[in-house]
């Protein structure tokens, strides 16, 4: 019988294994194949495929790496001897499928849906070498000579999307190594009729339950991908088992990016911690009252930082991800983007990135215009608006 291989996806690059969950591939008297072994205790065809992510490849070469999603990068994975890599992927305004992780391009200038690909392929993502790094297609990634063979497409698409993906794949790889990770069930559905020869894996960043992976196994899917933490509310060996019976596949993959190690809490004091430390309110003017005793507010959270502005306490927004940076301009909420930040950022610089970019005349002017479109908007639909909101709009 032949076996099936489990994938491993790892976020940073770290000297662990793991072999495929299989009987033949675990040694006498142990009773479990969840194990970790060096990679040459096996046959390579017995291994666990290792998958390079899209994103950052870090061995060797420290904090020098290439851009994420480049093809500088791709060439990186290939040369380090990775399996497959894992590409975000996005498409163009004409239809071409690209290498980007947010929709959202750096720089003010629009987002990936907003241009052709004529235009976004002149946009600099970095530099590498002394070279400059521009964004690129899927189908430059996919006709280097030196490539890791598997690609693993993360489909931050619509559906129908998944067509124009396959036509890339037929031109120039075979579709047996090109594997989808779809966010649900019909997309997944939808990419594996582009594609037939393709697998796809459904993917999730919480802990698989019996009803997630029954989903995965009645859709006809390959496959699914999951987050391996340290607080899975079920053990790997009980997941992996649980999908191999259902004739599934498994691919995982872990986010590894602490400067001072990992936090471990067991029940009982992470209880204790939140009892310490946590507040909830109930009510908008509660959590207001509560802010004002601070001098400044900071999180990644747009909510907790607008509260605060609204109070009279000064606050920046800590922005990882493109739907919060563009609430943040939206509303003239001052913002970071945090990978310019890595470092962190004490309270003087704070504050002076806050004077830098908060304007109370604007902000208020800004907060009045939305209400009044906000106003319209529900007024046009047959709805009845509360007094307040309709005091701010008419101030506009």
């Amino acid at each position: 019988m032949k076996s099936k291989l489990w994938w491993m996806l790892f976020i940073v690059v770290a000297p662990c294994y793991a072999v495929e969950n299989s009987a033949a591939a675990t040694p006498p008297g142990s009773e479990s194949a969840d194990l970790a072994l060096p990679p040459t205790a096996f046959p390579r065809e017995l291994r666990a495929k290792l998958i390079a992510w899209g994103q950052a490849v870090d061995l060797p070469y420290g904090k020098k790496r290439p851009p994420a999603n480049s093809l500088e990068l791709v060439k990186c994975a290939a040369d380090l001897g990775f399996d497959a890599i894992e590409l975000d992927i996005r498409v163009s305004r004409d239809g071409v499928p690209v290498l980007a992780h947010d929709d959202l391009l750096p720089g003010d200038v629009g987002r990936i849906t907003g241009h052709s690909f004529s235009a976004l392929k002149q946009m600099q993502i970095g530099e590498w070498r002394g070279k400059t790094v521009r964004i690129a297609s899927l189908e430059e990634a996919l006709a280097l000579e030196r490539r890791p063979k598997v690609i693993v497409a993360d489909m931050r698409v619509k559906a129908s999307h998944g067509e124009a993906v396959a036509e890339v794949v037929r031109r120039n790889m075979d579709a047996a190594d090109f594997i989808f990770t779809a966010y649900n069930v019909s997309s997944g559905q939808a990419f594996h009729l582009a594609l037939p020869r393709s697998r796809v894996f459904l993917k999730t960043y919480d802990t698989p339950d019996i009803e997630w992976i029954d989903s995965a196994a009645d859709a006809g899917l390959s496959g699914i991908m999951f987050q391996v933490r340290d607080s899975l509310a079920v053990p790997l060996g009980h997941i992996v088992t649980a999908a191999r019976k259902r004739g599934l596949e498994t691919m995982t993959f872990v986010h590894v990016h602490s400067r001072h190690g990992e936090t471990r809490l067991n029940a009982q004091s992470f209880t204790s911690w939140i009892r310490r430390h946590a507040r909830v309110f109930f009510d908008v003017w509660t959590w207001m009252e509560f802010l004002r005793g601070f001098d400044f507010v900071v999180g990644t959270r747009i909510h907790g930082v607008l509260m605060g502005i609204q109070v009279g306490v000064p606050g920046i927004c800590v922005v990882s991800d493109s739907r919060t940076r563009e609430l943040c301009e939206t509303m003239d909420i001052p913002h970071v983007l945090s990978r310019d930040h890595r470092d962190g950022l004490d309270r003087v610089e704070l504050m002076g990135l806050f004077r830098e970019q908060f304007d109370a005349g604007r902000f208020d002017s800004k907060r009045r215009r939305l209400a009044a479109n906000y106003l319209t908007f529900l007024e046009g639909n047959g709805l009845t608006v509360k007094g307040s909101l309709r005091s701010l709009a008419r101030a506009a």
